[in-house]
């Protein structure tokens, strides 16, 4: 058995656009701008014999009381994200995302015990 994780989608941010993979979203209104950082991802189990797929899950959302909805791990962004040393910033807030989601889907998976 083998399990894999690939990028996923989200087909409605509260705007009706899509959203996929890792990557940040911005949202203007009228009364402000927002944005949301992103990593969206499906573990699969894959039969190593078969190569079948048996189960596949994508990563819930952290329990974020955000103003859009992205279904699967997000986070606000804020002005840490601009100026020197901003990628390094974003890696490591990726990283935090799916290191905060991958143990609950693979709970929810019932690959791990509950944590």
């Amino acid at each position: 058995m083998r399990t894999s994780s690939l990028p996923a989608r989200n087909r409605n941010s509260g705007n009706g656009r899509n959203v996929e993979g890792v990557g940040i979203a911005e949202y203007r209104t009228l009364l402000a701008d927002y944005g949301l950082i992103h990593a969206l991802y499906e573990v699969r189990v894959i039969d190593g014999k078969t190569f079948d797929v048996i189960e596949k899950r994508a990563a819930a959302p952290l329990d974020n009381t955000g103003t859009i909805g992205i279904a699967g791990p997000s986070g606000p962004v804020d002005g840490t994200f601009d100026g020197p040393a901003s990628s390094e910033r974003l890696r490591a807030a990726i990283a935090d995302l799916i290191t905060r989601s991958l143990p609950v889907t693979l709970d929810d998976m019932h690959l791990i015990g509950g944590q």
